[in-house]
């Protein structure tokens, strides 16, 4: 006997989908074995494939000549970034990037000794802060084995 869980809801009694499960199960077992897909005495109703949409793409090539927007992949291959340094998503080391907003503020003149001293603090702390993570990162690695020697 079929018992139904308290949260589900049916349409019909539960008694009413073990006669029709029962009725599938009968019909199943009293039809022929098939032991090949072309033994089946009709094929299955599949839905029709869509039709083929025609895509004409938008090039890059035309939307520049037009003078339309389109995106502009500017960060450069990887084997040509130097990974010791941070490359931003503009495609510019953050080195670079510090140094034009350096320029442009002091080009437009707001550029004061207090900012400049809050932004070494600034650096100074970062730096100290990379220090003590890497002295982290060491002191928590186990010693290496006396045969081999260590790397620096």
């Amino acid at each position: 006997k079929w018992i139904k869980h308290p949260d589900v809801e049916l349409d019909h009694e539960v008694a009413d989908f073990y006669i029709e499960f029962m009725v599938w199960v009968r019909t199943r077992r009293a039809s022929r074995k098939l032991s090949h897909y072309s033994e089946v005495p009709e094929p299955l109703s599949w839905p029709n494939l869509p039709s083929h949409v025609q895509y004409h793409g938008d090039n890059v090539g035309s939307r520049r000549r037009e003078g339309r927007p389109y995106l502009e992949w500017r960060r450069p291959a990887s084997s040509q970034v130097d990974r010791s340094q941070r490359l931003l998503a503009t495609g510019r080391y953050a080195d670079e990037e510090e140094a034009d907003q350096e320029a442009a503020r002091e080009a437009l003149g707001c550029y004061n000794t207090e900012v400049r001293s809050w932004e070494a603090k600034r650096k100074q702390g970062a730096g100290k802060a990379a220090a003590n993570s890497q002295a982290k990162r060491r002191s928590s690695r186990r010693p290496r084995p006396a045969a081999l020697p260590a790397k620096e």
